[in-house]
């Protein structure tokens, strides 16, 4: 494992597997109780990761995989008011090589594990200044059990202001202990004009003990140009910490802090 190692866009591709895809969908539109169009999945959308040994023709082979998501939509589409709906059944594998901690002191042992998960969707209509979101998911995971709760909401203000919230929260029981996530976040983006506008994001979850902040204010002085000044800031929350958030000494104790300022000018030749 390389020390201290963070790569710069907070994800790393995945090198050396096999990955297949696909997926069917057939979407009538019975222009019935008020359904616009279903979405259905007579044949189970896939998603499967294989490990470099494998070949096209051995991929079939499960003991080949490192992760599966299999999803069955046998219920789902838009109605004539623009909300959305699923209800799905999905099935997963994964098999890690070695043990990996999922939340503080709770574990999953290596091993190869397969899991069924039930799922329902709503969402309202994003045409709507208020629109709301709703996931609901439960069922086995890894060597135990978990249910899963995401809830978002997103007002737009006469064109000129976004506010946005979302919360995910997840209560988990695994052989080797129990856990409860929780995550929120909260989004303000304000446009002063066609030129100017700012960004707010705050985020916080249990599992890191920590809140984050990201503010953002671009400026376009003219067409091609653009200036931006960022914020970025985390406080913990660990309640045996002298300082946490949200006592205003923390402020000046961030976990970490930093202030970018570009400028981008675009020559025409």
């Amino acid at each position: 494992m390389i020390s201290s190692y963070a790569p710069s866009l907070g994800f790393v591709r995945r090198t050396g597997i096999w990955e297949t895809t696909g997926h069917i969908d057939y979407m009538p539109r019975p222009g019935v109780l008020g359904i616009r169009q279903l979405d259905l999945e007579p044949i189970p959308s896939w998603d499967i990761i294989a490990s470099q040994t494998s070949t096209p023709r051995t991929i079939a082979d499960s003991r080949s995989w490192q992760n599966a998501f299999v999803e069955w939509r046998f219920l789902g589409g838009s109605l004539q008011s623009g909300d959305q709906f699923e209800v799905n059944l999905q099935r997963l594998m994964d098999a890690p090589p070695t043990s990996f901690e999922i939340f503080r002191e709770v574990a999953v042992p290596a091993g190869r594990y397969w899991w069924t998960r039930r799922e329902l969707q709503y969402q309202t209509s994003t045409g709507r200044p208020l629109s709301v979101g709703l996931v609901v998911n439960w069922g086995d995971f890894y060597d135990g059990r978990s249910s899963d709760l995401e809830m978002t909401a997103t007002w737009r203000g006469g064109g000129h202001v976004i506010l946005g919230a979302d919360a995910t929260h997840t209560q988990a029981r695994l052989s080797t202990g129990r856990f409860v996530a929780t995550q929120a976040a909260g989004r303000l983006e304000y446009a002063i004009n066609t030129r100017a506008d700012f960004l707010g994001f705050v985020q916080f979850n249990n599992e890191d003990r920590r809140v984050d902040f990201n503010l953002r204010f671009h400026w376009i002085p003219q067409m091609g140009d653009d200036f931006y000044v960022v914020w970025n800031s985390g406080y913990t929350t660990d309640p045996t910490a002298p300082y946490r958030f949200p006592s205003r000494r923390t402020l000046a104790r961030p976990l970490n802090g930093a202030l970018v300022l570009k400028a981008v000018h675009r020559l025409e030749w």
